[in-house]
């Protein structure tokens, strides 16, 4: 079982208005340092990730709880904050799998006008955000 044990700050760390504390964790043999929020004394997440850590931490002991907070914060550029900053790869090639079917050609078809206003609201948007 893993316990914290207070340790004096050298520098107060600032991840927009959080402050962070370090937490020494010693288990058997072994010792982690883990961020944790002063005032509650739980593991420190970015803010737009703190609902997939709640959600993904339900089942998990503190030191995983832990494990996975450090996690989060050390690969938080791996995560979008909003929809408008996707981004993009070469290293995969996407393909579909149609098995023996050959490809079909339709023609194109005019969208309904009561549909055209949203069409031309997603296509503005995808163009500002580079996605088209």
């Amino acid at each position: 079982m893993a316990m914290c044990e207070p340790v004096e700050l050298i520098e107060p760390s600032h991840i927009g208005q959080t402050s962070l504390a370090l937490c020494q964790v010693r288990e058997e043999g072994g010792s982690m340092t883990a961020a944790v929020e002063p005032d509650s004394g739980r593991p420190s997440v970015p803010e737009h990730l703190l609902d997939l850590f709640e959600r993904s931490s339900n089942l998990l002991n503190p030191d995983e709880r832990s494990h996975l907070a450090e996690m989060l914060t050390e690969f938080t550029d791996g995560f979008v904050v909003s929809c408008h900053e996707l981004g993009h790869t070469s290293l995969v090639m996407h393909t579909i799998n149609t098995g023996s079917s050959q490809p079909i050609c339709q023609p194109a078809r005019r969208l309904p006008l009561h549909k055209r206003a949203e069409a031309d609201t997603l296509i503005k948007e995808m163009l500002q955000n580079k996605v088209i």
